[in-house]
């Protein structure tokens, strides 16, 4: 069998200790590990704007409710909610994702309301409300038609701390399941492989995150509008 082998014509990236192709596997884990960044990121977006909607109203009590909810969510890290709830996922993506999401739409949110409260005010969306539209007509069909950009650029930003937070889940082991390999579970195993002298069992995961990350970033980051608050 051919046990930790390094890579090798036949074996392009090497192999594991129990001979297993690392291509393959890095293959399989880049699956799952954009399925969650493209999943998640979603579910955050959607999530941020949900409650951006909720907390832009003509009250300000109303909104200062809101904002202060925001605040104390920020004010504890993310990762220590996600961590805790991850433990009882069992490693399903749905559900990882879902978690990651519930646990990190704060940011967003935040920002969506700056800008939601801040175009209320443009001459279109006032214009909106003197023809008669409601508050859901006004930001859902007037509105955010013209922060699409921010939602791109939110999107992008959500999708990589998705993608992060999962490697960072599966490197110290929470919530994840052996059947299903990811990125940062496969960097986990990757700290045992190092004292063996293993080190494109670091390498290559690493360098595929890095890079599914970096392309995120360049396929988000030309979204860019004058008139976004962020």
């Amino acid at each position: 069998m051919a046990v930790n082998l390094a890579p090798s014509s036949e074996h392009i990236f090497g192999t594991d200790i129990l001979g297993r192709d690392n291509l393959i596997r890095v293959s399989y884990a880049l699956k799952n590990s954009l399925l969650i960044l493209l999943l998640a990121g979603f579910l955050t977006t959607l999530f941020s704007l949900i409650y951006a909607y909720f907390g832009t109203s003509k009250s300000k009590i109303y909104e200062s409710l809101f904002d202060k909810g925001l605040d104390a969510f920020l004010s504890i890290p993310n990762i220590v909610f996600i961590m805790l709830f991850s433990s009882f996922s069992s490693g399903d993506l749905l559900i990882t994702s879902f978690i990651i999401a519930i646990c990190s739409f704060m940011q967003g949110a935040k920002v969506f309301m700056q800008n939601l409260r801040l175009s209320r005010k443009c001459d279109y969306a006032e214009q909106a409300v003197i023809n008669g539209a409601g508050k859901f007509s006004l930001i859902c069909f007037e509105i955010l038609p013209n922060l699409k950009h921010l939602i791109v650029s939110i999107f992008g930003i959500n999708a990589i701390n998705a993608v992060v937070m999962e490697a960072t889940l599966g490197f110290f082991g929470v919530g994840s399941d052996a059947n299903k390999i990811s990125l940062g579970i496969m960097l986990n195993e990757s700290k045992e492989a190092l004292f063996l002298g293993s080190w494109w069992m670091v390498l290559f995961p690493g360098v595929t995150l890095f890079l599914l990350i970096l392309a995120t970033s360049i396929i988000t980051s030309n979204s860019k509008n004058g008139n976004i608050k962020i």
